[in-house]
């Protein structure tokens, strides 16, 4: 089975939910503050907070008083989480690598660039094969290889997911069936009863 979500990306849904469970009971002020890091985490994780708390429209000392009631000393632990989860390879939270990117991206050299897109794929790669369980793995391609037929199905934003799927695994089995956006039906024989009439 897949490992487990790592400490750092349940620190970040830890802190998410509680604040949607404080929200409720705050002032007018944090609330606003809680609403702008719910919204905008890329900021959180690559803004300073002079930054965050002009684009929020509250005062610093807002923020620092949000960090203290989700249980953290500083505002700056609280943005380490937010920090490290940009550093992650979770892909539920690509958004978060992409505002970073796009908020970094105009002040570093081409070269820099480049090396963090390397490093950021040998990552990915590595994260990848690291969450996933060889025995398991190995399990769900026995089933496939018994299989008489392999449906692949992806509809709307998936379906030039599935294509891929279907050209790629058709090069390793005849048995690929990609199932196309219109409805097929396919024949189901049943047994008919047929009451002979005098």
């Amino acid at each position: 089975m897949p490992k487990e979500k790592s400490s750092d990306m349940n620190a970040y849904l830890g802190v998410s939910e509680r604040l949607k469970e404080l929200f409720p009971g705050l002032p007018r002020a944090l609330k606003v503050a809680a609403t702008y890091m719910l919204e905008h985490p890329g900021d959180i994780a690559t803004l300073s907070m002079r930054q965050v708390a002009s684009g929020a429209g509250v005062s610093l000392p807002n923020f620092s008083r949000l960090a203290k009631a989700l249980g953290y000393e500083t505002y700056g632990e609280l943005r380490e989480v937010y920090r490290k989860q940009v550093q992650q390879s979770d892909i539920k939270e690509y958004h978060l690598r992409a505002e970073n990117l796009q908020k970094t991206g105009s002040d570093i050299s081409t070269r820099e660039i480049w090396e963090e897109f390397r490093s950021s794929t040998l990552d990915n790669l590595t994260a990848i094969f690291e969450s996933i369980d060889p025995d398991y793995f190995a399990s769900v391609a026995n089933v496939l290889n018994e299989s008489r037929q392999i449906f692949v199905v992806g509809m709307q934003a998936s379906a030039s997911f599935s294509a891929y799927t279907h050209y790629l695994a058709g090069m390793a089995s005849g048995k690929i069936r990609l199932v196309r956006g219109k409805a097929v039906f396919l024949p189901i024989r049943l047994p008919i009863s047929v009451k002979a009439t005098s």
